[in-house]
């Protein structure tokens, strides 16, 4: 039985000194029977311990549970022997624990799913160079072998392979430039930020048909190629994402900048999501968008609602990080 309670506990299990007293400690902790817990004694009782520490959870007087690390030690100071137990409430410790946890299985799901798009990107990097240039080269080194063998044939045939030997490098020449492109955007390095961001909007456009507006200010808008790189990423994802699962017809883009932040924000008027969905939809995509922005001091942002469509908020300071 309690003997003593002082006033931190009574305030945190939410019951009297007088309520206290008709229970036992059995009562507070829903994870012992009285058995499991005079087991759990047994090395104080018998001299074995003067000293216990261990974690339980208490049950307040409403119903609601909370994580304590409980001190327990046995005192002979008075005629029978007490139990003088030090509770410490360990509720957000043990929320930052599982937090962490969660974090470390996230960012190995992450890196998991990097590697897969990597070798996917590998795969299907060295399928095209197999199926258009390796093709393409073949059928020039053909061409080649039989121009060498026709030399001395009529001019006619002569310039006829000549002329379809053109077109075969020409190809080849756009399909290397494609390749390029889709590993990186030259126009990036070239152009800038807000012209990629245009450009890549002209390109999901063709891809999807889904239209775009966009609102930004080329000339005011200019960050280091690093941070254009991150922010070039965020907005291609941002892209898919909307491919896949918005089901929309238009999106608004804008961009801007001021003396401390860079702002990017895209909408679409897709099919959005429920507010009770807002916590499902960390997909690892969208982790990897959040792992890009903070790596600069950034954060993105979701926010939606079912048949109101999805917006996504991207903030990078410009400030040394």
């Amino acid at each position: 039985r309690f003997v003593q309670v002082n006033a931190g506990a009574r305030k945190n299990l939410g019951y009297t000194l007088n309520e206290l007293a008709q229970l036992s400690p059995v009562d507070l902790k829903p994870e012992y029977s009285l058995a499991s817990f005079e087991a759990l004694l047994e090395p104080l009782r018998s001299g074995e311990k003067s000293m216990m520490n261990f974690e339980t959870v208490h049950q307040r007087k409403n119903g609601s549970l909370y994580n304590v690390d409980i001190r327990l030690q046995l005192s002979y100071a008075e005629a029978e022997p007490l139990f003088v137990a030090i509770i410490k409430d360990i509720t957000e410790q043990k929320k930052a624990e599982q937090e962490l946890i969660d974090s470390h299985k996230q960012l190995r799901e992450l890196c998991s799913h990097l590697e897969n798009i990597r070798e996917e990107e590998r795969t299907r990097i060295a399928r095209e160079v197999h199926d258009e240039l390796g093709q393409k080269l073949t059928a020039l080194n053909y061409d080649l072998s039989g121009l060498k063998k026709g030399v001395h044939s009529d001019k006619e045939s002569f310039l006829e392979k000549v002329h379809s030997m053109s077109k075969l490098v020409s190809s080849t020449l756009a399909s290397v430039q494609k390749i390029c492109t889709e590993l990186r955007p030259e126009v990036l390095d070239v152009l800038g930020l807000s012209e990629a961001i245009e450009w890549q909007a002209q390109e999901f456009l063709k891809k999807t048909g889904v239209g775009y507006e966009i609102d930004l200010n080329p000339e005011e808008i200019t960050l280091d190629a690093d941070r254009s790189t991150a922010v070039f990423r965020i907005f291609q994802e941002t892209l898919t994402n909307v491919a896949r699962h918005a089901d929309a017809n238009k999106v608004q883009i804008r961009m801007e900048k001021n003396a401390t932040a860079f702002f990017l924000e895209v909408q679409d008027d897709g099919k959005g999501f429920n507010a009770d969905e807002a916590d499902k939809i960390k997909s690892l995509g969208l982790i990897g968008m959040q792992e890009r922005a903070l790596l600069w001091g950034g954060e993105v942002g979701f926010s939606g609602a079912q048949g109101k469509g999805t917006t996504v908020k991207l903030t990078i300071p410009l400030g040394e990080q």
